[in-house]
């Protein structure tokens, strides 16, 4: 079974993906606003952003998913068409430090949206074709929760050990016996891998034992869409 890290940074983190996204924007040639978001394919730039700042302050407003988190995003999103990402950005600073409070409290309950601002990261990166920012505190995060979700997956499906590999950096999730292993070169790689930005294709071709069987436990993006970003 994982152990998860503890993070008492996490709120300097989500500071610090506040300035991240905003020099990933602020780095592309041209307005990036209309531009579609891949790994979103519902969203463009400014739709996305709209997300990042309107999922914080709705929470901080207690105002909270229930049954139905995709409307409930949705709506964000719809609440701020016509906006720029550059406003939503401005309103994302509003709202942030807020937020960072409820993450210096308890980052296990609110640590979902840390992960997202980072996993986005790199979604906006590839939209924009600005790569960059593929170690440090935020991947190693996003690894460990991660990580941490696929554990309690596993656990609950009776899957059994798998064995994890990054580069020089090695897991296990589950209980049990060992069933597969997955491999990826990185861990960025296996943060993308984990965090449903990779095909089925991919997934299968990490995977060495059981694939079909972790297949149901994994997460994993349209099957259709291989991806490096």
């Amino acid at each position: 079974m994982y152990q998860r890290s503890t993070w008492p940074d996490a709120a300097e983190l989500y500071r610090a993906q506040r300035d991240t996204i905003a020099g990933v924007i602020g780095a592309f040639d041209g307005d990036p606003d209309g531009v579609a978001v891949p790994a979103c394919p519902a969203w463009t730039v400014a739709e996305l952003t709209a997300h990042l700042a309107g999922t914080p302050a709705a929470l901080l407003e207690r105002s909270y998913p229930g049954d139905d988190a995709v409307s409930w995003v949705a709506g964000h999103v719809a609440a701020r068409r016509g906006r720029s990402a550059t406003d939503n950005l401005a309103e994302w600073d509003e709202v942030g430090p807020g937020y960072d409070r409820l993450l210096g409290k308890n980052e296990e309950a609110w640590g979902s949206l840390l992960y997202d601002a980072i996993a986005h990261e790199h979604d906006l990166r590839e939209a924009l074709d600005l790569p960059g920012g593929r170690d440090g505190a935020a991947i190693d995060y996003a690894v460990d929760r991660a990580l941490a979700q696929v554990d309690a997956k596993a656990t609950a499906a009776g899957a059994g050990v798998l064995r994890i590999t990054a580069g020089e950096r090695s897991w296990e999730v589950g209980t049990g016996e060992a069933t597969a292993t997955l491999s990826a070169p990185t861990p960025w790689e296996l943060m993308r891998l984990l965090g449903s930005r990779r095909s089925e294709r991919q997934v299968r071709a990490a995977i060495t034992g059981d694939a079909d069987l972790w297949l149901a436990v994994l997460p994993w993006g349209t099957p259709d869409r291989d991806s490096t970003g």
